[in-house]
């Protein structure tokens, strides 16, 4: 159970969105993060922040904008037990009728909140998705998230129900919360928890509530900044974590049948598990977490999650198909050879387009070099120098 440190006085007013932040060592974004939070156009709100037994100066620095008379934010903590529990806490405590779920270490534009409850209250949708840009902590570059919003998915009429894009519903939107607005109501009349595990945990959240809301609604509009390659991210120690995908792929599953929804999905939801295993494998480094994944799709994983139960034309996320097809066809260490050299030629690839720019500098400095030498063999640069020589004498006579 999370432990509140400060609570909100409500006052008899109602909040109309909950946004909630679990943060855990996050002292070097959690003040932007807040700060463009606070400065929203809409202000109707409530903001939960759970700390998740950070040990550095986070939860100093939360108790700085209550100690200055920030009211709005209700801080609780909770004993380092991970994300998914970190924002269950939240929910448990959260009064509005919406409810945004973000990451610590983004920033969100000023009009944020506006644009999705505008977009959630005007269509009766209880999902709203919005673009959003990912931002490079070492470099300061920003990219679209394209492949997060994937509008050749989407269905003609917007909004939307999820039988309408049932072939895409699982591929159309990433299986991260900071870029929706869900209903309330959505969440607690389906009972909708995050999985508490060390990576992945809002993956389970995001696609239920996707197949079980009434009505979504799409915003092309890029409103969340996600940080990337921030060393102290989740997503940066999946190979610690290596079974958390498989454990979300394989809990959606079970819930869809339950449901009754998983016959109308299946092909959204397989062509999804396909370009996740996809992602997962090549994105964890070369542990004895990625054999351990590596055997386990091929020993059980492949069948319990129906990758083959059927054939190559069912999948229009092909890559995804053919590498499953190559994992259950090969061992790890021959997986592990192939991705070396796929890293070597890379690595060639990428010598050769050096090598390139270095060939056009090069060529570039010969010409410059050239254009120096001809200029200095013109006879206007000769009548310059006996122009200028008089005044160069008197100026390295002074500096002497």
């Amino acid at each position: 159970l999370a432990e509140g440190v400060f609570m909100k006085h409500l006052g008899g007013s109602h909040v109309k969105i909950s946004v909630i932040v679990a943060a855990y060592n996050s002292e070097a974004y959690i003040r932007q993060c807040i700060d463009s939070i606070l400065r929203q156009t809409y202000q109707n709100f409530e903001l939960i922040i759970v700390n998740d037994g950070s040990s550095d100066h986070t939860e100093e620095i939360i108790r700085s904008y209550i100690s200055a008379g920030e009211n709005r934010i209700r801080l609780f903590r909770t004993d380092h037990i991970g994300a998914g529990g970190a924002r269950n806490a939240g929910l448990d405590h959260a009064e509005g009728d919406y409810y945004l779920i973000l990451d610590s270490d983004d920033y969100f534009e000023p009009q944020f909140f506006e644009v999705m409850l505008d977009g959630s209250e005007r269509t009766g949708a209880e999902i709203s998705v919005a673009r959003g840009k990912s931002y490079d902590a070492r470099t300061g570059a920003e990219e679209d998230l394209w492949y997060a919003f994937r509008k050749d998915f989407f269905p003609k009429d917007n909004p939307f129900t999820y039988s309408e894009a049932r072939e895409h519903i699982f591929t159309m939107f990433l299986g991260w919360a900071w870029d929706k607005m869900f209903s309330a109501d959505l969440i607690r009349r389906n009972h909708l928890r995050f999985q508490e595990i060390p990576s992945s945990n809002d993956v389970y959240f995001v696609f239920m509530a996707l197949v079980l809301s009434n009505r979504i609604y799409t915003i092309d509009q890029s409103l969340v900044h996600y940080r990337i390659n921030d060393p102290s991210s989740t997503s940066n120690n999946r190979h610690i974590t290596w079974n958390c995908f498989y454990q979300a792929m394989i809990e959606i599953k079970k819930s869809l049948i339950s449901d009754h929804i998983y016959p109308m999905v299946e092909k959204a939801y397989l062509n999804w598990c396909a370009d996740f295993i996809f992602s997962q494998l090549r994105s964890l480094q070369n542990t004895s977490g990625l054999h351990q994944a590596y055997d386990l799709l091929r020993n059980t994983g492949f069948d319990s999650i129906g990758i083959f139960d059927h054939d190559e034309s069912y999948f229009y996320f092909l890559d995804g198909y053919h590498f499953c097809v190559y994992v259950r066809e090969h061992d790890y260490y021959s997986f592990i050879n192939r991705r070396a050299d796929d890293k070597s030629r890379e690595l060639e690839k990428r010598i050769e387009s050096l090598q390139k720019q270095n060939d056009i500098l090069t060529a570039r400095n010969q010409s410059l070099s050239e254009e120096i030498t001809s200029l200095k063999k013109s006879a206007s640069f000769r009548i310059g120098r006996r122009i200028t020589y008089l005044p160069r004498k008197i100026r390295n006579h002074k500096k002497n």
